[in-house]
C-alpha cells in the first residue's frame, strides 16, 4: 500500500503530487510552502525551540482558563432532587435545593468573573506583541515577538470564551438556578470553558469516543480504496474526502462524509478556515512546549488538553481503557505512560515543520492533518497498524483441505 504527499493548502485548493508517491513504510512527506502574500511571513524566521530563549510571561498558571472546583452538597436522603427517582415534591429538601442552587451560582459567577479577568490579560499580551500573530509569535522566537506557552494557550481560550460569553449570559439569566439542566442538555459549546461542569466533561468524553470509533470503522472499511487513490493521486473534491472525516474526527464538524457541489460549499464557506486555524495552534503550541521543557515540565491536564486537540490516537485508546476501568484518565498515571509517546510525537511533528522550512519545501505555517495514511508520524503509524489489523480481520478466511491421492 501507499499513499501521497500531502502539499499545503492554498487560499483556492489543495493540490497534491501524485508523481512523488513511494511505497509504504519507505516515504517520506513534505509539505510545500505557502503563498505569503505579508513581507512579514517572507523575512520570518523558521520555527525556534531553543529553551534559553523561554520566558515566564504574565500568565504564572492556567487555572483560570480552566472550571474552578464545584462543591455540591450531599443530598440528604436518596429521594433528595435531583434523583430521578424523587417522584413527590413534598419529599424534596427545598434547603437542599437553595444550597445546590447557591453552589451552581457560585461556580458559575466564578467563571464569568475569570472570563473577562483573563479578557484583560489578553489585551495586555496583544498590546506587548504589538500587532504580531500569536502563532507567529509563538514559533519565532526574539523580543519582542516571544510568548510563553501560557499566554499563548490563554490567548486562544480567552478569545473563545469571550465569544460564549453572551447566549451564556442569556441562558444563566432567564434560567437562574435551573441553568445546569438546560447547560447539560445543550452541551460544553454553548458554555465558556470556565464554565463547564464535571457532568459535561464526561459527555465530551464519551461524544469524543464515539466520534473516534465511527471514525475507525469508516477507516477500516474504506481503507483500501483510499490507500489506492492516494497512490494515484487526488483532486481538490477527492482531497476532501479525506480530510473531511479527519475534521468529524477532532470534533470540528458534525459530519464525517459530505460530497458533491453541498460538500464544496461546506468546504470552502466554513471547514477549510477551521481547520487551518485548528492546526496552526497544534504547531504552535508544540513548538512552546519543546521551548519550554518538553511535556515531562507540564501537567497531565495540559498534556490531555493538546493530546484531545491533536487527535493523539494512543491518547484515547488510554482513555477508553481508562473509562472502562472507571478511572479518571487525566492523571499521573496517564502522564508517567504516555510521556514517551507525547514527547516522540512532539519532536517528529516539530523537526517535520523544521526541516520543510529550511528545505523550502514546506513551512511552520503548513497544513498538518492527523491521517494514517499521508503521514509516518508515530501515532500515525500506530494508528495505521490497527486499521490495517481489522481490515485483515475482516476478510474472509478459506479453509485449504488437502486431498489423497
Amino acid at each position: 500500500m501507499s499513499h501521497a504527499h500531502l502539499q499545503l493548502f492554498t487560499s483556492q485548493q489543495l493540490r497534491f503530487k501524485a508523481d512523488r508517491a513511494a511505497p509504504l513504510p519507505t516515504q517520506n512527506h513534505t509539505v510545500t510552502a505557502p503563498h505569503r502574500g505579508n513581507d512579514r511571513f517572507r523575512s520570518a524566521p523558521g520555527i525556534s525551540t531553543d529553551p534559553k530563549l523561554a520566558i515566564r510571561g504574565l500568565v504564572p498558571t492556567l487555572d483560570t482558563t480552566r472550571p474552578a472546583p464545584l462543591d455540591l452538597p450531599e443530598p440528604p436522603h436518596p429521594l433528595a432532587y435531583p434523583s430521578s427517582r424523587s417522584k413527590n415534591p413534598s419529599k424534596w429538601d427545598f434547603k437542599y435545593l437553595f444550597r445546590l442552587g447557591k453552589a451552581y451560582g457560585s461556580f458559575y459567577w466564578t467563571g464569568i468573573k475569570n472570563v473577562y479577568a483573563n479578557h484583560k490579560t489578553r489585551t495586555d499580551i496583544l498590546k506587548r506583541l504589538g500587532g504580531t500573530p500569536p502563532d507567529m509569535a509563538a514559533r519565532i522566537a526574539g523580543a519582542p515577538q516571544q510568548i510563553s506557552y501560557n499566554e499563548y494557550e490563554l490567548l486562544l481560550r480567552a478569545n473563545r470564551d469571550v465569544k460564549k460569553l453572551i447566549p451564556f449570559g442569556l441562558i444563566f439569566a432567564i434560567c437562574g438556578e435551573f441553568t445546569p439542566l438546560i447547560i447539560v442538555l445543550l452541551g460544553s459549546k454553548v458554555v465558556p470553558g470556565t464554565c463547564v461542569i464535571p457532568k459535561q466533561v464526561t459527555q465530551d468524553r464519551k461524544k469524543m469516543l464515539a466520534r473516534e470509533k465511527l471514525y475507525m470503522d469508516l477507516m477500516t472499511d474504506t481503507y483500501s480504496s483510499r490507500a489506492k487513490t492516494a497512490k494515484s493521486g487526488m483532486s481538490p473534491e477527492v482531497t476532501r474526502s479525506y480530510l473531511i472525516p479527519d475534521a468529524y474526527r477532532l470534533g470540528l464538524s458534525p459530519l464525517i462524509n459530505i460530497s458533491g457541489p453541498l460538500g464544496s460549499l461546506y468546504w470552502n464557506l466554513r471547514l477549510e478556515k477551521r481547520l487551518k486555524q485548528h492546526t496552526n495552534e497544534i504547531l504552535s503550541t508544540a513548538s512552546l512546549v519543546q521551548r519550554e521543557g518538553g511535556w515531562a515540565k507540564k501537567s497531565p491536564l495540559d498534556m490531555w488538553e493538546w493530546g484531545n486537540q491533536y487527535g493523539m490516537y494512543a491518547l484515547r485508546q488510554y482513555v477508553k481503557e481508562g473509562i472502562e476501568r472507571g478511572e479518571d484518565p487525566v492523571s499521573e498515571k496517564m502522564k508517567k505512560t504516555l510521556l514517551d509517546a507525547f514527547e516522540a510525537e512532539t519532536k517528529a511533528l516539530v523537526d517535520a515543520a523544521k526541516r520543510g522550512d529550511e528545505e523550502g519545501t514546506g513551512s511552520p505555517w503548513a497544513m498538518e492533518i492527523h491521517d494514517p495514511l499521508l503521514w509516518d508520524r508515530p501515532d500515525c503509524v500506530a494508528m495505521r497498524r490497527d486499521i490495517e489489523g481489522s481490515v485483515s480481520s475482516k476478510q474472509p478466511k478459506t479453509d485449504v483441505k488437502s486431498k489423497k491421492s
